[in-house]
């Protein structure tokens, strides 16, 4: 949720007035209260006297945020950033509206730009942590919806887990089906790694799914937390189950959902190092960390799990070490690596990063590469419809 900015300090030389600190202050007082519109007002009549006032920027851009004037926001956010480029606030700002438009690559470079001014910003690599750009800070649930039948019943459901601050994420069906024995029917070992490599805290299934009880099973041993979307009589909860039924009564199945999830006091579930990728990514850099930074997030923000893939780097002998620069980085999915001590080259460099690769697939990316959210996803069906069993 976006806030007011109390405690951004002036980047213009010229100093508040009595008149203009007054204003201000009672239109954050007045937001506080509720009082979108006279809020407004006083931030406006703020930004008469000065144009750059990089505050009353911020604050009028929160205040139409706030109101569902979402292009407002980000002209008043675009001001505030023509007056005092780094101004991390007004990119946070941004940040959150373009998140909220779903145009989270848009949000990933202001929050980065953010990180460039500040690298210890908390709130960026918060709302980092939240898109899964970083590794998580708070539990995830994986919704498998695999015959996309669940409607409002999963709209319902989402919302819930969002609330319990929950990272929702998802693993297509066909992913699962790469990693049975069979390739055809979902196996035992297909779902019992699927469960290992996304390292749910909550696991979320359709009732009519064929792969329920074995799933269940499986969750059961693993001590992952079950939420059974359904609409039949007769299906009963087994321990650390809720069945989500809103046929009748909607509001209190929200209730009893909410409450289980607040009973079971979940933590984030450390993935297993073993578990084998289904996929590797890899890319060879030298000397391009921006470059690499900005094709690492485009994978964190891939609309899969990133349990299910690796990303395999070979550094060709960078002047500084990508080690050494991505030292705080805390990726969402396995990230490994290599380094050059000679220049190799990019052929030969490739060659490194296929010896490294643990995954069952392997894709190559150029590290100046932007793939769209469903790069990885794309991969994975091609896989399947390649070894799809043939049709008797």
């Amino acid at each position: 949720m976006l806030e007011t900015n109390e405690a951004t300090e002036m980047t213009n030389t010229t100093a508040l007035d009595e008149e203009t600190e007054a204003l201000l202050s009672k239109g954050e007082d007045s937001f506080i209260n509720g009082d979108l519109l006279e809020a407004s007002r006083c931030f406006l009549e703020a930004l008469e006297g000065n144009k750059k006032n990089t505050r009353a920027w911020n604050n009028a851009g929160v205040v139409m945020f706030a109101m569902g004037d979402e292009d407002g926001a980000l002209q008043a956010f675009r001001a505030a950033l023509a007056a005092a480029p780094d101004d991390i606030d007004a990119l946070g700002n941004m940040a959150q509206v373009y998140w909220s438009q779903g145009k989270a690559e848009e949000a990933v470079v202001k929050l980065r730009n953010a990180l460039e001014h500040k690298p210890d910003d908390a709130s960026s690599v918060a709302l980092l942590q939240t898109m899964g750009v970083q590794a998580p800070f708070s539990p995830k649930a994986l919704f498998l919806d695999w015959k996309r039948a669940s409607g409002t019943r999963g709209f319902l459901v989402r919302e819930v887990l969002k609330h319990h601050d929950l990272q929702i994420r998802e693993i297509p069906q066909d992913a699962v089906r790469l990693m049975s024995a069979s390739r055809g029917a979902l196996d035992n070992e297909g779902l019992t790694w699927l469960l290992q490599a996304a390292s749910p805290s909550v696991l979320v299934i359709e009732a009519s799914m064929d792969e329920t009880d074995a799933l269940r099973a499986i969750a059961a041993k693993q001590g992952i937390s079950v939420v059974i979307l359904a609409e039949q009589d007769g299906l009963e909860a087994g321990k650390g189950e809720v069945i989500f039924d809103d046929g009748e009564d909607a509001e209190a199945a929200v209730t009893a959902l909410s409450e289980h999830l607040t009973s079971l006091k979940l933590t984030v579930v450390e993935r297993d190092a073993e578990v084998t990728p289904l996929v590797s990514v890899l890319t060879v850099c030298r000397d391009s960390e921006e470059d690499l930074m900005a094709l690492l997030d485009r994978l964190a923000l891939q609309d899969i799990d990133p349990g299910i893939f690796e990303v395999v780097v070979v550094d060709d002998a960078s002047e500084q070490p990508l080690a050494d620069a991505l030292a705080d980085w805390e990726p969402p999915y396995p990230f490994h690596i290599v380094r050059n001590e000679e220049a190799e080259g990019p052929i030969r460099s490739r060659m490194i990063a296929r010896c490294n690769a643990q995954g069952r697939w392997v894709t190559l990316y150029n590290d100046t590469d932007l793939p769209d959210r469903d790069s990885l996803r794309r991969f994975m069906m091609h896989q399947a419809r390649i070894l799809a069993p043939a049709e008797s």
